[in-house]
């Protein structure tokens, strides 16, 4: 039995892994929304790029939706092999 954050668990339950390096972030930067549409995950390494000294930055379309594609495409070549 293994506690993690909600948002985490969210995530895995609809894609089923977390890329190594990646965390998962809201995308509209509230917290408690954790809808498996506000989340998003990144490599940890982007992530800092985002964070400023006041607050949460918004990411653009085109970033989440490439972030999104790399676990939609994975996801799609784990379910054929199936």
């Amino acid at each position: 039995n293994v506690w993690m954050p909600y948002h985490r668990y969210v995530w895995l339950r609809y894609y089923g892994y977390i890329i190594k390096g990646d965390v998962v972030r809201f995308i509209d930067g509230d917290p408690l929304n954790c809808d498996i549409r506000n989340l998003i995950a990144m490599p940890r390494k982007d992530h800092p790029l985002l964070r400023s000294r006041y607050g949460a930055k918004f990411l653009p379309k085109e970033k989440i939706q490439f972030y999104k594609e790399r676990y939609i495409s994975a996801r799609g070549r784990c379910h054929a092999k199936s």
